[in-house]
């Protein structure tokens, strides 16, 4: 048995609320096209956790400043290769889930 993954949960929590609270995903973020999906997927805003820890364990504040400078870059690319030159412009368009895999 294995745990919902947090793109999937999210999917649901979006669906669950109705547009009638904002939405904050944590959890599974370590790319730039990570922000871009979950944004995608419906969610507000995207709230870090380990990518600033190891920022702030490698570098201190610039470590963390470095971190969330490559997410910003890596965010701007994604879009920029998804046609969307502002965040309004993300949409569950961008998404497609493709059917499981059976081993």
């Amino acid at each position: 048995m294995f745990a919902i993954a947090t793109l999937d949960a999210l999917v649901q929590v979006v669906a669950a609320v109705h547009g009638e609270v904002e939405v904050l995903m944590d959890g599974g973020i370590r790319r730039g096209t990570d922000v871009l999906k979950a944004l995608a997927l419906g969610a507000q805003a995207i709230l870090l956790g380990r990518p600033i820890l190891w920022g702030l364990a490698v570098g201190g504040s610039a470590g963390v400043e470095r971190v969330l400078g490559l997410l910003r870059q890596e965010l701007d690319l994604a879009m920029a290769l998804s046609g969307c030159p502002c965040l309004a412009d993300i949409d569950a368009s961008l998404c497609q889930r493709l059917a499981a895999q059976t081993w």
